[in-house]
């Protein structure tokens, strides 16, 4: 556990809390009970338990990615905001920003930050903008820059995991 090997840099008052916690927490109280009884906020709460347990972050990447892949496939060059992804494949706002990202890093789509937004306005802050890549912008140490899906030369990671060969 993280929280041990963290519990000496803790200053005595938050160790005490921090073992009144684990304490409470051993015993099945609710967090919001927790934060009564020790006097802190239900985020405080929140924080102990997350450098107890780690984070309940879900990774959704397993399910989205190859939503995200099917729908660039379709328009191989056409660029789209992260807001436009996932209206259009899940029905929600600016859900993918950390999928579009793993897979940028894995060697699958390229990005450009543009001061324009999906309306076409201009937005000072920049906008990321994200197409699917093309083997030639794939770098060499890339997974799947041997897989090539059909003529249009653009990696297949679905593919290679089926058959475990390139296409």
């Amino acid at each position: 556990m993280t929280a041990v090997a963290e519990l000496p840099k803790m200053r005595k008052s938050k160790k005490a809390k921090f073992e009144a916690f684990r304490e409470l927490w051993a015993a099945d109280a609710t967090l919001p009970t927790i934060a009564q009884r020790l006097g802190v906020t239900d985020r405080t709460v929140e924080r102990y338990r997350s450098d107890l347990e780690g984070s309940r972050r879900t990774d959704y990447y397993a399910q989205w990615m190859p939503l995200v892949l099917e729908h660039l496939r379709r328009y191989p060059d056409s660029w789209f905001t992260d807001g436009e992804l996932s209206r259009v494949l899940l029905n929600r706002r600016h859900v993918l920003k950390h999928t579009l990202q793993r897979m940028e890093r894995e060697g699958l789509l390229v990005s450009e930050r543009r001061t324009v937004n999906a309306r076409g306005y201009k937005a000072e802050q920049g906008v990321w903008w994200w197409r699917l890549a093309r083997l030639d912008e794939l770098d060499e140490v890339s997974t799947f820059a041997s897989v090539i899906d059909g003529e249009m030369g653009y990696a297949d990671p679905i593919r290679m995991e089926e058959t475990g060969e390139p296409a």
